[in-house]
């Protein structure tokens, strides 16, 4: 409900006529979420970390 009325916000009232979200892909709950609201992948990103305290081979 709460994403709804935030949407009607920035339509109605800004103008906005498209909306993009950052979500984690891996985060399944929210990407659920977008999805049932319409909202489709325009871009992905991979993102690399490395623990600098794991000793390196």
């Amino acid at each position: 409900m709460l994403l709804t009325v935030a949407l009607n916000y920035l339509s109605a009232q800004e103008g906005a006529v498209s909306i993009a979200l950052g979500v984690d892909g891996g985060a399944v709950a929210p990407v659920s979420l977008y999805r049932s609201m319409g909202f489709k992948p325009i871009r992905t990103i991979e993102i690399w970390e490395l623990n600098a305290a794991t000793p390196q081979p």
